[in-house]
């Protein structure tokens, strides 16, 4: 029984105009009505009294006039400037997704992320490239080209070494390249839209890792994922399993740091255990929270919500 259970199926929430908060979902995502953190967050702004909808940001047109404020259009229809964006594609957002939440941020929305949260941490590789930059321990990440020469490979990362999509979710497309001879095969495993990545196994953390998350700041709860069997992964979409802990001075600093660096207001930060210390796998910019309320009774819905509506306070839009 999860402790905060969706109300319902939100098929008109795609055909309902609204002006205090769109969430915009994965273009030609035909479930995106139906998914858990979609219809949680859907239910949290009601109960905050705002009205809402779910967006595909290819439903919206743009039209832009020199020396003149964009008019939006959705569904050929002009609409007015929401309040509030919350982005739930992540990495998957794409082009088209970023300019509208730069043109809305620009016309006076409060965005999650922002337009230039999503300059740093819009990408699984620009990220890692960030806090590196910044010096926040995490393992190094290299793109990967269509054959990459093994020798290369070892010089730079060792193996095994883990390879991701840099689209990818809940750990799918990841997998573990024990040797050169796996390379070709592992890229295969994973290839998609998104560019393949390499990054330093973690060999100290295999099988776990702890889930921070991050709201406005400060960490709200934290869960420990563990790896069922052989799998290295401790995705719950993967086997995997969680529970609820409560974070240490280290790893609340760890992940409040990490979020700062990239500018997330809301971010799901996953640290793996190097040795002696933590490390930053990767931070999400539109963590699914299914498994971390489950885990921890935690309303990360409305905590989403309370922060939007504080960012709103004393804002104003344009009208339409």
């Amino acid at each position: 029984m999860t402790p905060h259970p969706p109300r319902g199926p939100l098929d008109s929430a795609l055909a309902v105009a609204a002006s205090d908060l769109w969430i915009l979902y994965r273009s030609g995502d035909p479930e995106a009505a139906h998914r858990y953190c979609s219809r949680r967050l859907m239910d949290a702004a009601g109960d905050a009294g705002l009205s809402a909808m779910l967006v595909d940001p290819n439903r919206v047109a743009i039209t832009e006039h020199h020396g003149r404020r964009a008019v939006l259009r959705l569904d050929g229809r002009r609409v007015g400037v929401p309040r509030a964006v919350i982005s739930r594609s992540g990495s998957r957002l794409g082009n088209r997704g970023r300019r509208l939440i730069s043109v809305l941020e620009a016309a006076g929305s409060t965005t999650v992320p922002s337009a230039r949260a999503l300059a740093f941490a819009g990408d699984k590789l620009t990220a890692a490239r960030v806090l590196e930059r910044s010096g926040v321990p995490t393992p190094r990440v290299v793109a990967l080209p269509p054959s990459p020469d093994p020798d290369w490979l070892a010089g730079e990362l060792g193996f095994p070494l883990v390879v991701k999509n840099a689209q990818g979710s809940k750990g799918l497309e990841v997998r573990l390249c024990e040797g050169p001879s796996q390379i070709a095969a592992t890229m295969q495993a994973v290839a998609g839209k998104g560019a393949i990545l390499a990054q330093r196994f973690v060999a100290h953390s295999r099988g776990r890792d702890v889930r921070v998350m991050v709201i406005d700041g400060r960490v709200v709860t934290a869960m420990m994922r563990c790896a069922t069997g052989d799998e290295f992964r401790s995705n719950v979409a993967c086997g995997g399993t969680a529970r609820a802990v409560d974070p240490t001075r280290d790893m609340t600093q760890l992940a409040l740091r990490a979020a700062a660096v990239l500018n997330l207001d809301v971010a799901g930060v996953d640290l793996l255990f190097d040795g002696t210390g933590l490390t930053v796998c990767e931070v999400n910019t539109a963590p699914g929270f299914e498994q971390l309320e489950q885990a921890t009774g935690h309303d990360i819905a409305g905590s989403i919500i309370d922060h939007l509506r504080r960012s709103m306070a004393g804002t104003a839009v344009e009208a339409a």
